[in-house]
């Protein structure tokens, strides 16, 4: 079990079974988003990782208090959503930038890959983007 982070606009459609309306959702792709060797996630706003993982790796890159599981941007709840903010791009280019400074091997999974540094490579990837192009981005989380 785990989280499944997906980056992506804000939008609401009218829900006519419950009579209301409701967050819709969409997993986007781009052509020019990263494709690290070896993840699954390929090019999408989507990214996997289980409960005790995204501690350890949250912390091990210093974004506890931003991602762990009561971190800042997972307080719209599990599942949920929250609206990303620039301040989140900054903390999260930060960790890029110091992960890079002391990266051994280049983005990816697996042997001879550092997995960190390719989460942090998604995730300040489709957070810029999302900022830059869509007037509500979220995160959301299920």
């Amino acid at each position: 079990m785990g989280y499944c982070f997906m980056i992506m606009p804000y939008r609401v459609v009218w829900d006519a079974d419950n009579e209301e309306m409701v967050p819709d959702f969409e997993t986007i792709e781009r052509p020019d988003a990263p494709d690290l060797p070896n993840s699954h996630h390929g090019r999408s706003s989507v990214h996997a990782i289980s409960y005790g993982a995204l501690d350890a790796w949250a912390e091990r890159v210093g974004l506890m208090d931003l991602l762990a599981h009561d971190g800042e941007l997972l307080q719209g709840g599990h599942p949920g959503w929250v609206m990303l903010r620039p301040e989140h791009l900054m903390r999260v280019q930060q960790a890029l930038s110091a992960a890079q400074a002391r990266a051994t091997l280049p983005a990816g999974n697996g042997k001879g890959y550092d997995w960190d540094l390719a989460r942090l490579v998604w995730l300040e990837w489709w957070m810029r983007y999302g900022l830059a192009t869509w007037e509500q981005p979220i995160l959301r989380n299920i």
